[in-house]
């Protein structure tokens, strides 16, 4: 996992990465951003190839066994992204596909006086238009299930003395983003306002610097996909 902002990939994602560089004419580039890249206590900031702000209030950093997931000030639970009309928007400079998406304080139920596993709304809009909603939730202690077409993989436990953390890979597909946005879902009641409360962690995205090169990521991905399925099966040793 990458946990600054500059040209690296998670590892096991490096061949879909590659893949989107080859099939883009004037070269698309590896990017990635952590919560170290966002200004604490304040509430935006522009890393070039995309613009980060918080919505609600300021950036607020949490340590949790090791992790450092960014939240939002105030609101129900400070130091986390809750149902006060917190957010954190990620606007991108130029199309981008997202390979690998972050998220941390999410806890299965009983923990942090959570009545329900947690969950974590990921709202995308795309380059080609239209837009999308996409849910993270928490299935057990080191088990999560999204909505979308990626796939999921804990980094720490979703227990107390953990930090609740689990990677997306490929979260949106091969799709190009405009923007990303992190906010809180419902219910909003009292007894449940500590629930679906969470941080980010860290974002990795492929650029793609002309607009006419956003057909082909699918089209590469594609080829990578049959290349695989014409593999001959590999002998048992």
């Amino acid at each position: 996992m990458s946990f600054s902002h500059g040209l690296r990939t998670l590892p096991f994602l490096v061949l879909a990465a590659s893949t989107l560089l080859l099939v883009s004419p004037r070269g698309a580039t590896a990017a990635s951003l952590s919560g170290a890249d966002l200004p604490i206590g304040g509430i935006s900031v522009d890393l070039g190839f995309a613009r980060v702000e918080a919505v609600g209030g300021s950036f607020v950093e949490e340590i949790l066994a090791g992790f450092r997931p960014v939240g939002i000030s105030g609101g129900l639970e400070g130091g986390e992204i809750d149902l006060a009309d917190e957010a954190i928007v990620f606007e991108f400079a130029e199309p981008s596909v997202v390979t690998a998406l972050a998220l941390g304080n999410l806890f299965v139920a009983g923990e942090h006086d959570d009545a329900e596993n947690e969950r974590a709304l990921v709202r995308v809009d795309y380059a080609g238009g239209g837009s999308a909603e996409f849910v993270l939730t928490v299935t057990g202690a080191t088990s999560a299930s999204f909505s979308g077409p990626g796939s999921v993989a804990n980094l720490s436990p979703a227990l107390f003395a953990s930090a609740g953390a689990f990677v997306v890979s490929a979260p949106f597909g091969s799709s190009a983003l405009d923007s990303l946005t992190l906010v809180a879902i419902g219910p909003a009641v009292p007894s449940d306002m500590r629930n679906n409360d969470y941080g980010f962690l860290s974002l990795d995205l492929v650029v793609i610097p002309e607009p006419g090169t956003v057909a082909l990521v699918g089209v590469g991905l594609a080829g990578l996909a049959r290349a695989a399925r014409r593999r001959p099966p590999r002998a048992l040793d």
